[in-house]
């Protein structure tokens, strides 16, 4: 698991923000910074490469899932048990909101600090307020949240099992060949 901060000085409605994957993992669930006394729920979404740029298309985004939570309360870690997703090494955008009715729902910190543990950086981003309108904070975010991931092995390509599956079965054909000659 890796955690930013969960000492905030200010809020907004979602953060997005990049991560770096160094090896494969599967990401198991997140924590957020939530107001104190709210239930709401909580969207995860997440694309290949930076958010710059793509912050106001959804077509570009998966949405990894979305929970329903009820705050431990401000700086504390509440728990979004997403369902598991694979990310493979290299960049991906996070979007971390809510549905965008609760002004200032989302806490997080004002800054461009990174944190990282050899497997995930997590870098600052920006406060949003609707999801997908464009509208993000001027200066740089710091979410607070954590990631809980577990390593794993590289998932291989639909296409790379294939050729191994026909090129399995060749080399049985010649064998078989060579054995009634």
């Amino acid at each position: 698991m890796i955690s930013t901060t969960f000492s905030s000085n200010n809020s907004r409605r979602g953060n997005i923000f990049d991560i770096q994957v160094n090896n494969p993992l599967t990401v198991e669930s997140i924590s957020v910074n939530l107001n104190d006394f709210l239930t709401k729920e909580i969207f995860l979404y997440y694309k290949p490469g930076t958010w710059v740029g793509f912050q106001s298309t959804a077509a570009y985004w998966t949405l990894a899932g979305s929970v329903t939570v009820t705050s431990a309360g401000i700086n504390n870690p509440t728990p979004v048990d997403i369902p598991d997703f694979y990310l493979a090494g290299g960049t991906y955008g996070f979007y971390v909101t809510t549905d965008g009715t609760t002004s200032g729902a989302l806490h997080y910190t004002e800054g461009s600090t990174s944190y990282g543990d050899g497997n995930i950086t997590i870098y600052a981003g920006k406060g949003t307020v609707t999801p997908f309108d464009g509208n993000l904070t001027s200066e740089d975010r710091i979410w607070n949240g954590s990631i809980t991931y577990s390593p794993t092995s590289a998932v291989p390509e639909p296409t790379s099992m294939a050729i191994f599956g026909f090129g399995a079965l060749a080399t049985a054909y010649r064998a078989r060949r060579k054995s009634k000659a």
